[in-house]
C-alpha cells in the first residue's frame, strides 16, 4: 500500500512524503502537488522512489482534504492511503519521527524548516487566547 504524507503549512500542503512496499523494500521520495518527484528526502537509509510511479487518481481530493485537516494550524503532517481511487485517512501528526529525522541533503531542513511560521501574539496576549 502506498502511503501519501502531506506537508501542510498554515493550512497549505508544501509537498508529499510518499513510502512504497515498506513491508518488502520500502523506498520513500518526495513529491510536488503535481507529483513530480523533488531532490530532496527523509533518510539516507531508505531506498528512493524512481520518478515514474503512477499518480493517483485522487491526488487533488487528497490535497483538498489535507488542507481542510489543517486549516488553521502552523503545520501537521496529514497522511492518507489511496484505494482503488478512494481517499482514507491515515492520521494526523505534529512532531513526524519526533521532530528528530532531518531532510537530506541538509540544505533542504532550512528551505522546509523556513515555511513553519508561528502565529503573531498581540503585545501581552496570553498564549491560551489564541484562536
Amino acid at each position: 500500500m502506498v502511503d501519501y504524507k502531506f506537508y501542510c503549512f498554515n493550512g497549505k500542503a508544501k509537498f508529499i512524503d510518499v513510502h512504497i512496499d515498506r513491508e518488502d523494500n520500502h523506498k520513500q521520495g518526495c513529491f510536488d502537488l503535481n507529483f513530480n518527484l523533488l531532490p530532496f528526502g527523509k533518510s539516507k537509509n531508505y531506498k528512493s522512489i524512481p520518478a515514474n510511479i503512477e499518480k493517483p487518481t485522487n491526488l487533488l481530493e487528497m490535497i483538498e482534504l489535507a488542507e481542510k485537516l489543517a486549516d488553521k494550524l502552523p503545520f501537521v503532517r496529514v497522511d492518507f492511503y489511496s484505494v482503488n481511487g478512494i481517499s482514507i485517512f491515515g492520521e494526523m501528526t505534529f512532531y513526524p519521527a519526533d521532530a528528530r529525522k532531518d531532510f537530506y541533503p541538509d540544505e533542504y531542513n532550512k528551505i522546509i524548516g523556513d515555511y513553519f511560521k508561528l502565529p503573531k501574539l498581540k503585545n501581552g496576549q496570553p498564549i491560551t487566547e489564541y484562536n
